[in-house]
């Protein structure tokens, strides 16, 4: 009876897992509302641009920034550019690899996934770190460009640090 019992639970278990594997991916950042508060708005609808001002925070999906001012440019009803300044513009985001990074101003391209950091840009991604001048971050792709001030006093800094490597995972006969 207890050999029934232990082969109920393995069919369990291997059928949980299996709809675990065809469970829907979470649609892609850009395709999720950006949620924006501050203490003032204005907006010019014929133009496409609202100005939000007094600590502002947007966030999109497990994305979140935080400014003292944020321009949004809107066309054909779709946002199409966030501007963000503050000292420092900051930026989080939960998911695998973390990320967080400060910037005097950081430009976000909403359909791209793109964010260009700009004034002493200071970006880490789990336990590496870039800096510089410039930062540009593809979040889709996960790639990353920096590059120094056109008088080259900031050049690019980054600190890697290796990783460790996984054990084999034990397969069940």
């Amino acid at each position: 009876m207890t050999k029934v019992y232990l082969l109920l639970i393995v069919c369990l278990v291997q059928v949980a897992e299996l709809h675990a594997a065809e469970a829907p991916a979470p649609p892609p950042l850009t395709q999720l509302p950006i949620h924006i508060e501050a203490d003032t708005v204005d907006l010019d609808e014929p133009k496409g641009i609202s100005v939000y001002r007094g600590n502002v925070k947007i966030r999109q999906g497990d994305l979140s920034m935080q400014a003292d001012t944020l321009t949004v440019h809107v066309v054909d009803g779709t946002i199409h550019r966030l501007k963000a300044e503050g000292k420092p513009v900051t930026l989080h985001r939960q998911s695998e690899p973390p990320l967080r990074a400060e910037a005097v101003e950081m430009e976000y391209f909403a359909a791209e996934g793109r964010v260009v950091f700009a004034g002493q840009a200071h970006l880490w991604q789990g336990l590496n770190e870039f800096s510089g001048n410039r930062i540009e971050y593809l979040m889709e792709k996960d790639l990353i460009t920096a590059s120094k001030s056109q008088s080259g006093d900031q050049r690019v800094q980054v600190i890697l640090h290796p990783q460790k490597k996984q054990a084999p995972k034990k397969t069940q006969p």
